[in-house]
């Protein structure tokens, strides 16, 4: 394993929040959701993007914005919805 990966896998801790609800909640409720899991000791907090889902990069914007000491991440990205370019990321 190299320095980075185990450095990775130390950042994002062994165990996240999944949440398919937070996608339905209004951002500042989003946020506050966030402050709590990592208040609770959550280090990672794992999103999908779907049908009817916020577009996966605002979306990260949004979570990000609710601790200042949390790693998001995306378990499903809909690679037909986003722009060539943007996917590039």
């Amino acid at each position: 394993m190299t320095d980075r990966t185990a450095s990775l896998r130390a950042r994002l801790g062994r165990v996240g929040v999944w949440s398919f609800a937070l996608q339905t909640k209004p951002a500042a409720e989003e946020q506050a959701l966030v402050a709590a899991y990592r208040s609770a000791g959550y280090r990672t907090v794992w999103f999908p993007e779907s049908i009817g889902s916020k577009e996966l990069f605002a979306h990260a914007g949004i979570l990000l914005g609710g601790s200042d000491r949390i790693a998001v991440a995306s378990g499903i990205a809909n690679i037909y919805r986003s722009e060539e370019h943007t996917s590039e990321l």
